[in-house]
């Protein structure tokens, strides 16, 4: 993932956008979030060049993994030749990158806005078809304007720069604008995820511990699709920094049940898609039918759970809790029997 973008005479000027999400005014591209309007339901994305192949493995990602998710903002694909002007231009080269989110609109209409290597070869060998597709879906989640997840001011990683940048060939500003940790904002109010499509992997030598790694993440992680339907909500609701707090404090049944509640987009989708009837127009994922459970696990319901859960859930790692609880039980029970041994 090469993710660094040179900003040069093909882009009109930069229109900060301004939320109110307590962060002091900057004019650093870098620390403003380019969320897409909520009123902008339909994302259009046209091909600069590429194969049907490569054209149909893109369009097929997304529409399973960003198009089945209940949020506000749909990928609708043009047609080759199409006259609409598309929104997202893909053009197919040797680099992964992408404009974020709605500073595609400062592209010029001939100016591709995303980037996309989809060769499945390189000098070491044939790539595997899982890191291709965790490139596309990283890139994607740019164009909705997601940020690093290894960005994140609760993210401890200590990152060597100067082997990154020996790896890589990027000059030290480049590792700087895309490792560097954000702080302030909505980013915030997200949990730091080692899972998220946004986050990059970490191999032997990148970090000074010389032992951290972390694979490639190649599916959108539960707090992906949370944060995304808490920005992007189907009813067009506020984004203030109150009012995605909420969304993100509310229990992810709920904001499933929200998701369900979208004939305004629903009508909206289907005429911008070209269809008529009452069907649903997104594509069916089986994670959606079983989404509450799947999505549930990394965000309780503090309103409804005890503070003991929350507390256990707080300070024990997640994959062996029920494991670490046991054992506590079995000690304090090997205790008490040998109390009543000794003193009975």
């Amino acid at each position: 993932m090469d993710d660094v973008v040179n900003l040069g005479e093909d882009y009109r000027p930069i229109e900060f956008p301004t939320y109110d999400w307590g962060k002091n005014p900057s004019t650093d591209y870098y620390d403003h979030e380019w969320f897409w309007p909520l009123d902008k339901r339909v994302l259009t994305v046209s091909f600069v060049n590429g194969t049907n192949e490569e054209k149909n493995t893109i369009r097929d990602l997304v529409n399973e993994h960003y198009n089945t998710i209940k949020m506000g903002i749909r990928f609708k694909f043009l047609q080759d030749g199409d006259s609409a002007p598309p929104d997202i231009r893909v053009e197919m080269t040797n680099k992964c990158s992408s404009l974020d989110g709605c500073m595609a609109t400062t592209a010029l209409h001939h100016v591709p806005t995303m980037w996309l290597d989809m060769s499945l070869e390189c000098p070491g060998g044939p790539i595997p078809k899982d890191f291709r597709q965790a490139n596309i879906l990283h890139e994607f989640g740019h164009a909705l304007g997601l940020k690093h997840a290894h960005c994140h001011p609760d993210c401890k990683i200590n990152w060597n720069f100067q082997s990154i940048q020996k790896k890589t060939g990027w000059t030290h500003q480049s590792i700087e604008l895309q490792m560097r940790k954000l702080d302030g904002g909505i980013f915030g109010l997200m949990p730091y995820d080692q899972k998220s499509i946004m986050h990059y992997p970490i191999h032997k030598g990148d970090t000074h511990s010389m032992i951290t790694t972390l694979k490639i993440c190649h599916v959108l992680s539960k707090g992906d699709k949370k944060f995304l339907m808490a920005i992007y909500p189907p009813g067009g609701t506020d984004r203030t920094l109150k009012g995605v707090t909420e969304r993100m404090l509310k229990p992810t049944s709920a904001l499933l049940r929200e998701g369900k509640k979208r004939r305004g987009l629903r009508s909206t989708t289907r005429q911008d898609l070209g269809h008529s009837d009452d069907r649903e127009v997104f594509l069916n994922n089986p994670l959606i039918d079983n989404e509450t459970e799947y999505l549930g696990n990394l965000f309780s319901d503090s309103k409804t759970e005890s503070l003991g859960t929350v507390f256990l859930q707080t300070i024990l790692p997640r994959g062996y809790r029920y494991e670490i609880v046991s054992i506590a039980f079995l000690y304090c029970m090997a205790m008490y029997l040998l109390y009543l041994v000794l003193f009975h």
